[in-house]
């Protein structure tokens, strides 16, 4: 142990610094996610069309009466289904909702998977909920669909939901992701897949189950999904990200042809880890600095949640409180203190908690 005599005092500098480091912290988010090798454009919340949309259609009205996130989800699906029968889009509407609602109301065009898609996304984005769009096919045809999925704060994932086949998939009773759907298909574990549908998520039987599931041998992440903002092209080349894994033939080097889709790459970037292609949002990153000889510990605060707004913090018993500053101290009263802190976007919706015991 060191030691300093100022003035015949003497001072214990190993042991203090030994006490200050003493705190330990567990719980969740005290890490920043991977970095991204590319950049998603997320819509922002505050766009306009997204007010008048979820008053216009009444949409609050839709998810009336759902006790949870994934239920309202689930309704909204539904919903956007029930708005127009399948029909080709020509001329191409508009990636608005607002715009494709009206133009296939006065039959001034039809709709497809990417038109449900786009209306489903874009009305989850009205209540705060981001989306992102997923297209995907079969051995035979890897750009055969499009469809989108919703960051699930309670849940803490992306999960698919189709609302052109108005279907969810799961496993175990926890929705899945489009990813997770292709790798129990390409790994041979699709048995263990169940296919809801409809308001009330009646169990999809075969063969229709099947050729759902086989829609997603293929898939490829959309890296935008901010064309109310910027309404440039919808489908560009450089705008896709191909999953890969060994189990998967990629489309220039599979045996199968196809005249409608050329024998070349689909994206320009190919991605094989899941925590980067179903990459996390809507979480707050902590980093705890404490000094048990003050009685108290700092916690600095980054987030990774568009369009946020602020934190809501509680620590052990007490209220919850909005924070719109990047750090709190939190006092060292006892062995242990419970933190939970909650990003919160512009629109309300709360992200997902992260819950720390500082020790």
């Amino acid at each position: 142990m060191a030691l300093m005599v100022v003035g015949g005092v003497v001072i214990v500098i190993l042991a203090v610094l030994l006490w200050s480091r003493s705190l330990s912290v567990e719980g969740t988010a005290l890490e920043a996610p991977p970095k991204l090798p590319f950049e998603f454009r997320f819509q922002p919340l505050d766009h306009p069309a997204l007010d008048l949309l979820r008053r216009r259609e009444n949409l609050d009205a839709v998810v009336a009466g759902s006790q949870d996130r994934f239920g309202k989800l689930v309704r909204l699906c539904n919903w956007t289904r029930q708005q127009w029968e399948p029909g080709d889009p020509k001329p191409y509407p508009p990636w608005n909702a607002l715009a494709i609602l009206d133009l296939i109301r006065t039959k001034k065009t039809g709709g497809f998977c990417a038109q449900y898609a786009q209306v489903f996304a874009q009305s989850c984005l009205a209540f705060g909920w981001q989306a992102r769009y997923i297209e995907s096919g079969p051995t035979t045809d890897p750009c055969a669909h499009y469809t989108a999925e919703i960051w699930v704060d309670p849940l803490g994932k992306w999960v698919l939901l189709d609302p052109f086949n108005d279907v969810w998939f799961e496993r175990q009773g926890r929705p899945l992701s489009g990813l997770e759907v292709h790798r129990a298909l390409v790994t041979g574990v699709e048995a263990s897949i169940v296919v809801r549908g409809g308001p009330d998520g009646a169990v999809v039987q075969e063969p229709r189950r099947r050729t759902l599931i086989e829609s997603f041998y293929y898939i490829r992440l959309h890296l935008r999904a901010d064309h109310l903002s910027r309404p440039e092209g919808p489908f560009e080349w450089k705008d896709k990200v191909d999953w890969t894994d060994p189990q998967t033939v990629r489309w220039p080097h599979s045996t199968i042809t196809n005249p409608a889709v050329p024998k070349g790459p689909t994206a320009p970037m190919l991605v094989k880890d899941s925590d980067i292609f179903d990459f996390a949002i809507n979480r707050a990153i902590a980093e705890i600095q404490g000094n048990r000889l003050l009685g108290r510990a700092e916690v600095h605060l980054t987030q990774v949640m568009p369009s946020f707004r602020h934190y809501l913090v509680r620590v052990g018993d007490g209220e919850r409180r909005v924070l719109e500053a990047d750090r709190f101290e939190v006092p060292l009263e006892g062995n242990a203190i419970r933190v939970e802190i909650v990003p919160v976007n512009i629109r309300g919706a709360e992200g997902v908690p992260a819950r720390l015991v500082i020790k």
